[in-house]
């Protein structure tokens, strides 16, 4: 027995999940769960993140030489800093990631370009190399972790179906955009800026220029970013309870889970290609 619209009695059009219209931002397939404007956030926070490490990796001597008057060793003492920024952004990456899960990725893109803006900031004011500017590119490292975690991420919850590759492809060219800002734009500051022949205050004043940008950057993140914590597909069935039990479990569990992820051979190629 069928009822009046044609549908078996225990079904009704009230029930049936429709699927998900396709949405395109130009000619990439975007999640019909974010809007186009979430996507330009996307664009943005990815083009600018990788402004800020070609900078402050490219810039990093200035502060040495004219600020600190290190000549002989700037380039050691460069490399060193810069090790001790990543060494400990491989670990923070893996927390920002877990936490992300936890509470959005919203949230956790603004923390970063907000700490990446104060490490900026604070870079030029450093009296020392030790232990002052090394704390001053760790707390930059901090931002940095949760801004590069953040892309990795976005670019799976914004792309649609299909469509990954390309979305991916579209922030590799806005990231080396953003390598060009940093090297083009950024760098030849200090040089434009010195008045008087005083390229120290120079050197200070396109910092606290790239700080500025940074946390303009956070509020767009904030204003942009989609801020629902379910950043992702949203589907009803395994993935949605699956994503409430992330929401539920302890932290350190999260984290455990991320690694054990590993065994699956593609997501182990996955993390290494990351960390390459």
């Amino acid at each position: 027995m069928k009822s009046n619209d044609g549908l078996p009695p225990t079904l009704s059009t009230a029930t049936l999940v429709q699927p998900p219209a396709k949405k395109t931002f130009l000619w990439l397939p975007i999640n019909p769960r974010i809007s186009r404007l979430n996507f330009v956030g996307y664009l943005v926070t990815t083009l600018f993140s990788i402004t800020f490490f070609v900078f402050l990796d490219s810039s990093q001597t200035f502060v040495l030489s004219e600020l600190l008057g290190v000549t002989s060793s700037s380039g050691t003492i460069s490399g060193d800093l810069a090790f001790y920024d990543e060494l400990l952004s491989i670990f923070l990456v893996a927390l920002w990631g877990s936490l992300s899960d936890r509470i959005g990725r919203r949230p956790v893109a603004v923390a970063g370009y907000l700490m990446m803006g104060l490490g900026l900031f604070v870079f030029t004011t450093a009296p020392n190399v030790y232990p002052a500017l090394l704390l001053c590119r760790l707390t930059f490292a901090i931002g940095a972790a949760a801004a590069s975690a953040m892309i990795t991420a976005l670019t799976g919850d914004y792309s649609g179906a299909g469509g990954r590759g390309k979305v991916a492809a579209v922030a590799g060219l806005f990231s080396g955009l953003g390598a060009l800002i940093g090297v083009f734009v950024l760098l030849p500051l200090p040089a434009q800026l010195t008045v008087g022949g005083n390229q120290g205050q120079a050197v200070k004043t396109t910092f606290y220029i790239t700080g500025g940008i940074a946390f303009a950057i956070s509020l767009i993140a904030f204003a942009l970013l989609k801020g629902d914590e379910r950043s992702g597909w949203e589907e009803k069935g395994d993935a949605e309870e699956e994503a409430v039990e992330a929401r539920k479990m302890p932290f350190y569990m999260l984290i455990y889970k991320g690694f054990a992820a590993g065994k699956d051979l593609r997501v182990s190629l996955a993390y290494v290609c990351g960390f390459v």
